[in-house]
């Protein structure tokens, strides 16, 4: 569990007097409500089903232009009956009122009443719902209540957070009922949301947890003054966390769970202990619910800052003093929740590296018990209001912008290893240069602090530093570490020995071996007899010598003189360790005959040891004994020395006479020589032991940081195969409208009459369409090749000095050119663009305009025979087979008197008052339309205003036309005595 404290140092509030006649805040229910695009659907939901009686006060929080007034408390104040007021400087909260942020502000609570402070200049990113919320966590505590509505980015998620880690509650719209779910979604993914909701839906919840869990309707008193019961619903409840999830919270302070207890019960509806008991023994979504709420580990980049300078002045030069490039930096972040102080350090050492203009080998290792936490930190993605508390030249170089937020460098990331692991119940790690446990031993009682800061005296180097937080102490440690900074809680490993000593299992002595001998019962002392006195004057004449000492050696208890037997080794003597204070010869029986009677839970009895005193050597006979009944908390062994009473050989002449003086002192030789290689080879052995027993732990946590490292790798992998993945889904939607692309580009290409080739910028044919192959020769092997070098039905010699002008002009040219079969072809060339707008080639087109050529020559040929027909001084009639008359020159409108409308489409016999209804002449035309014949100087009187009564020569001959379906016959009209005119 890693909770810290938040922090709003973007902005420091003024101090406000403390003496404030106003109702106090922090008995007074208070509602932020964060929101921005599509926020006022939103409010009129809200609004329009809260009571105006609620008896909460509330605080709206919406994005508004910095350069406009707001109208926004108008708006709002036509959805509730409730007052609405746009907040001021130094404003006091009032029960059943809302208040609105005002514009190109930030809106902070601080001393029971609000506080307007102006945005700092030139900030690129304004995040006020998270600055406001993070002002309400710090003011209310667990009171604090944050509700997230529509929005677009990630506003609000950061203060969400402090009002978690406070143990207040949090509410965030259902992103299904609005199009702008950004903040939304961006909050969900906290795992911290204790509602998602509709909103119409909160204002229900929000009264039913303020009766319960602001109310008086749950209240735990202290466990300790709690019934049988209700304190068997207790631990129960705890017991089920650590059968759930293999996590003990006995030993975490009872006020805390309470607490998250309480605010869950409220979630739940629940009002009682032993109810709730019932809700989670078959819910284990409840279960892990309540131990995720006791996880909430809230924390930021470079919390604190004051403490990070410490670091960066105090703490991390000296890191890089102690140690050459390829000396490896040990570094732990216990309770590191998702990864941003560990991150912040990584970023310190990165900087201390880039300054010395040197690599140094640095591990980090980061660690929290929960899971969630632990992968969210290995991805290093972080939403984008991280710009509050990250520096912006440590964003620019190490931070990546992606579409989430800001993602941690490769190079950042590859420094640190983010790992599960219980400072409680798991090993810690060794060898460290600095440990990193901020804000995780308050939430322990004194013993299970105890137990950890001993780990962490273990874990540390002679001259490694300890950073706590700020609400944290070395308790009675504070001999094992000197204070570097107190206010900052920084401290240095003394080089001394622990006065607690972490225990650690030596081959020699076992440590507490289980607790097979724990069932001591204690027992008062009867008072003083004379059977005790004349009892302890025996013990102090008669009895042996005799040290009481725990499993581990410490010497407990002296009885006798114990000078020939042990010596106070130089050194740390505090405990005394009777394996170091043993002379040198019963140093192996010693621990040999103490480790036998842990195991064997008997008593040891080793006779005739030989020893050195005093220039000669005695005899001594060494007893261990369990001490079974003790009112000691720990297991206890007495040790008895005793001088024997044999004589040592070579001491009593009778016993040696016998024995020659030469095999004598052969034998003596051959004993101490035996004696010497067996000590030697025992002391070795031990030696071994323990080097291997350091050995084995030294690869043991190499192994683990090697385990570590690969579950590491084996997620990231994971993560890059799904990513591999969905590029891949992506690549072969792309392929399909690509093929679906080049489909439809080869079913056009090859359904238009118009050839087309593309040539590259070397004008290489690139692709061609059949319509193409009609004037160009080209197969599909001919890709490829010049243009120059294909042959063509064109007579069109300059076509590659025209493309290649075109590719570098970027002109269009357009001609039209006649092929050798006589077709005519209108060609254009063109630069070929990219979507890009690039110029990668030109595009030659072919569009054969023969029919629009003969068109063209028809047309002229028109034009000139009708110049003639106009031209020419005789009267002239054109007249098709139905003998109606399809047109007649000039002369004739003016010779005849009559005009275009009275003459064209009449039929032949209507012309005139009947002069051409000469059945002979009808008869005559018809033959020349019939047989292609001529008809010459027919005879006929014909009258007009102009001429009255004439007589003509009517001469009359077919004309041959295009379509030889529509014969079209010319009359004309001569006189018979001169001029018609």
């Amino acid at each position: 569990m890693n909770d810290q404290e938040a922090s709003s140092d973007q902005l420091s509030p003024p101090p406000i007097a403390a003496n404030s006649q106003s109702l106090a805040v922090h008995t007074l229910p208070i509602i932020g409500i964060g929101a921005s695009a599509g926020g006022i659907e939103a409010f009129e939901a809200f609004f329009t089903h809260m009571p105006p009686s609620s008896g909460m006060a509330f605080v709206v929080i919406q994005h508004l232009a910095p350069d406009h007034d707001s109208i926004l408390a108008t708006l709002i104040q036509r959805y509730t009956k409730m007052p609405v007021v746009q907040a001021e400087n130094d404003m006091e909260i009032e029960l059943n009122h809302v208040y609105v942020i005002p514009p190109n502000a930030m809106l902070v609570l601080f001393n029971e009443k609000l506080q307007l402070l102006q945005p700092t200049e030139g900030t690129k990113i304004r995040l006020p719902i998270d600055y406001f919320f993070r002002s309400l966590a710090n003011e209310m505590q667990d009171r604090a209540i944050g509700i997230v509505l529509s929005g677009t980015g990630s506003d609000g998620t950061l203060g969400l957070k402090a009002i978690k880690e406070a143990g207040g509650m949090m509410m965030v719209q259902e992103p299904g009922s609005t199009v702008y779910d950004g903040m939304l979604r961006s909050a969900i993914a906290t795992g911290l949301v204790d509602y998602v909701l509709p909103v119409a839906d909160m204002p229900e919840q929000l009264l039913t947890y303020k009766r319960l869990a602001l109310g008086a309707t749950i209240n735990i008193p202290p466990v300790t003054t709690q019934s049988h019961l209700i304190y068997q619903s207790f631990q129960k409840i705890l017991f089920m966390i650590r059968s759930q999830t293999g996590h003990d919270f006995t030993h975490y302070k009872q006020s805390t769970i309470q607490r998250r207890i309480e605010r869950l019960m409220a979630v739940n509806r629940i009002e009682t202990i032993n109810d709730y008991e019932r809700f989670l023994q078959n819910n284990s979504i409840g279960v892990e619910a309540l131990f995720r709420d006791l996880l909430i580990g809230v924390t930021s980049f470079f919390r604190d800052k004051e403490v990070f300078t410490q670091l960066k002045e105090s703490v991390i030069p000296q890191l890089f003093e102690n140690h050459r490039p390829h000396e490896s930096i040990r570094i732990w972040v216990a309770g590191c929740s998702t990864g941003e102080e560990a991150y912040s350090i990584a970023i310190l050492l990165r900087e201390q590296m880039t300054a010395l203009k040197q690599e140094f080998k640095v591990q980090i290792f980061a660690t929290d018990i929960d899971n969630h936490a632990i992968d969210f930190a290995r991805t290093g993605i972080y939403p984008s209001n991280i710009v509050l508390d990250v520096p912006e030249q440590y964003l620019k170089q190490y931070f990546i912008a992606t579409g989430e937020g800001y993602q941690v460098v490769k190079s950042l990331r590859e420094m640190l290893v983010f790992a599960s692991h219980s400072v409680v119940k798991d090993p810690p790690f060794s060898k460290l240069d600095l440990i990193s446990c901020r804000n995780v031993l308050i939430y322990m009682e004194s013993d299970l602090q105890d137990k950890i800061l001993s780990y962490f005296h273990f874990a540390l180097v002679p001259t490694g530093f300890l950073l706590l937080g700020s609400s944290e102490s070395l308790g009675t440690h504070d001999r094992e570490f000197k204070v570097i900074d107190l206010q900052h809680k920084l401290f240095q490993r003394s080089h001394g020995s622990s006065t607690t000593r972490f225990e650690l299992a030596l081959p020699s002595i076992v440590k507490d071996m289980t607790d097979h001998n724990d069932k001591m019962i204690s027992r008062p002392r009867p008072p003083v007899s004379l059977r005790e006195i004349t009892e302890t004057i025996l013990l102090n004449d008669w009895t042996p010598v005799c040290v009481v000492i725990n499993q581990q050696g410490h010497v407990r208890y002296v009885h006798g003189r114990t000078g020939k037997y042990l010596e106070i080794a130089s050194g740390e003597t505090d405990p005394l360790d009777i394996v170091r204070s043993a002379r040198e010869d019963l140093r192996i029986p010693l621990t040999t005959a103490i480790y036998r009677a842990v195991i064997q839970h008997r008593d040891i009895y080793e006779p005739d040891i030989p020893i050195k005193t005093n220039g000669h050597e005695t005899l001594v006979n060494l007893t261990v004994k369990p001490l079974s009944e003790t009112a000691a908390t720990e297991n206890l062994l007495a040790v008895f020395f005793e001088e024997s009473e044999r004589i040592i050989a070579g001491q009593a002449g009778e016993e040696t006479n016998s024995m020659l003086p030469v095999e004598r002192e052969r034998k003596n030789r051959l004993l101490q020589q035996e004696l010497n290689d067996a000590r030697e080879y025992l002391q070795a052995t031990i030696e071994e032991l323990k080097s291997s027993n350091e050995e084995m732990q030294s690869t043991n946590e190499e192994l683990q940081s090697v385990n570590e490292e690969l579950e590491t790798s084996q997620e990231e992998l994971k993560a890059v195969n799904e990513e591999l993945l969905t590029i891949n889904t992506e690549l072969e939607q792309k392929v399909e409208e690509l093929n679906a692309v080049n489909n439809d580009l080869g079913n056009t290409l090859n359904t238009i009459q118009t050839g087309i080739i593309l040539l590259d910028s070397e004008l290489l044919v690139r692709r061609f369409n059949p319509a193409a192959t009609q004037v160009f020769r080209l197969i599909s092997g001919d890709i490829g090749r010049s243009i120059a070098h294909i042959f063509s039905e064109l007579d069109y010699p300059t076509l590659f000095q025209d493309a290649e002008k075109v590719f570098h002009s970027l002109i269009m040219h357009e001609v039209d050119i006649q092929s050798k079969t006589g077709d005519w072809y209108a060609i254009q060339i063109k630069p070929y663009r990219t979507l890009q707008n690039a110029i990668k080639g030109v595009v030659i087109s072919f569009n054969n305009v023969t029919t629009r050529k003969q068109a063209e020559a028809t047309k002229g040929a028109l034009l000139l025979a009708e110049n003639v027909f106009n031209t020419v001084h005789n009267p002239l009639l054109m007249i098709d087979a139905k003998l109606h008359v399809i047109n007649a020159n000039k002369t004739f409108f003016q010779t005849l008197g009559v005009t275009a409308k009275e003459t064209v489409g009449l039929p032949l016999s209507e012309l005139g008052d009947g002069d051409w209804n000469i059945p002979e002449l009808v008869a005559l035309i018809k033959v020349v339309f019939e047989k292609n014949t001529t008809l010459e100087g027919y005879e006929v009187t014909l009258k007009s205003a102009n001429l009255g009564v004439r007589k003509v020569l009517l001469s009359a001959r077919q004309i041959q036309t295009e379509d030889t379906k529509l014969p079209l016959v010319l009359v004309a009209l001569e006189p018979m005595n001169g001029s018609l005119a």
